[in-house]
């Protein structure tokens, strides 16, 4: 159904795919673009588009999915929505994508550096890479599933698929060091154990591939246990660079925990919600001052706008529209634009503040936030 309606010209949802298409045209032409700007104008334009599907009446696509396929839910419709845009999209665009990535950690020599990274890195014990003697390393068959996993990871264009791939291969760890070892793990042990796997693996299109997934993948379907593993994913990417930067052993496992936290956004969530689908959550009733405080991953293109939707789907918060994300310094809470992106507003703030001087918060707006926004005034602290 999907493909009926690109293809005809006369169709509202054909004329911003035709013209997303001459702007992806324009892209390769233009060699002074960065790929992680093509990849955030491709998941804004999945973003847009779905919620165009879903929500145009005209089309009435919610209903024949739902007879399609016996969906009842909004969910499970949004979920084969993706799957047919993924199809539609992704799928012709995957290979400029995924050349756009290549070609730029090659120009820019991370490439060759992960790979001498990894080189150095099967030179190390398994205490310098920071894997302690209780903890027993994934065994030669299971490194040979894993990377696996990491083989069929690359194969597929879809970002979901991806993601499935990944977890499917940190499931084959657990369950190897099940085997082998007398107890357990914790997770401060999985990430020594991740790089192990990596470097044992080859997986030299590591960075390459978390890109891809932490660019295109739906920020909904980052909340959770996949948004924690591709975070893993990429510090893990991080300590074997760190290697041949410094030629030394790994940081400590304390000093591995602090590279997967710098990937995440500790967010104040002031708001009322509408039910407590997490046991350790405190509700906030409307004559109190209870703050919520929580640690999410937040993709560095995902915008302000789309962090806000995630907070409303996870926590349920009474009326969204209300709400909006703010950066407080200096005791001011500063309401960010919808197309801003926090993780870029971070790292501007680091450089005028210390990283505990400023904090994020979802809060109510105000009215002197709606004449800022209108005027065009700049909240953020210069």
């Amino acid at each position: 159904r999907l493909k009926c309606l690109g293809k005809s010209q006369c169709m509202a949802f054909s004329i911003p795919v035709y013209d997303y298409y001459a702007i992806l045209y324009s892209y390769r032409k233009n060699k002074e673009q960065r790929p992680l700007v093509l990849l955030h104008d491709v998941r804004s334009f999945l973003t847009d588009i779905k919620r165009y599907l879903i929500s145009n009446p005209h089309l009435g696509l919610v209903k024949k999915i739902q007879k399609i396929v016996n969906y009842s839910s909004t969910v499970d419709v949004e979920g084969a929505v993706d799957d047919a845009l993924d199809k539609l999209v992704l799928y012709p665009l995957h290979s400029l994508i995924y050349k756009c990535l290549v070609i730029d950690y090659t120009r820019s020599g991370q490439l060759k550096d992960l790979e001498e990274a990894i080189a150095l890195a099967k030179t190390k014990t398994n205490q310098e890479l920071g894997i302690r003697d209780t903890v027993v390393p994934p065994d030669a068959e299971s490194l040979s599933l894993i990377k696996g996993h990491f083989a069929q990871l690359q194969r597929t264009y879809s970002p979901y698929f991806k993601l499935k791939e990944l977890l499917a291969a940190v499931t084959k760890i657990y369950q190897s060091i099940d085997d082998g070892s007398s107890k357990a793990i914790g997770a401060d042990d999985f990430l020594p154990l991740l790089v192990y796997s990596i470097v044992h693996c080859d997986f030299v299109a590591a960075d390459i591939e978390a890109q891809y997934i932490d660019g295109l993948l739906d920020p909904a379907l980052l909340v959770g246990e996949g948004g924690y593993y591709l975070t893993t994913l990429i510090s893990a990417v991080q300590v074997v660079f760190s290697m041949k930067r410094k030629e030394t052993s790994l940081p400590s496992i304390s000093d591995l925990q602090v590279v997967v936290n710098n990937w995440h956004l500790m967010v104040g969530i002031n708001a009322t919600f509408l039910g407590n689908e997490d046991s350790n959550k405190r509700l906030k009733k409307p004559d109190d001052d209870v703050v919520l405080h929580k640690t999410l991953h937040v993709p560095p293109a995902m915008t302000a706008r789309n962090l806000c939707h995630m907070i409303t789907r996870k926590f349920n918060i009474e009326a969204p529209d209300d709400y909006c994300l703010h950066v407080v310094a200096n005791g001011i809470a500063h309401p960010l634009e919808p197309n801003e992106c926090p993780q870029l507003v971070k790292m501007d703030l680091l450089t005028q503040f210390s990283a505990t001087a400023f904090y994020f918060s979802y809060q109510q707006i105000k009215k002197e936030d709606n004449v800022s926004s209108q005027t065009g005034e700049n909240i953020l602290p210069e």
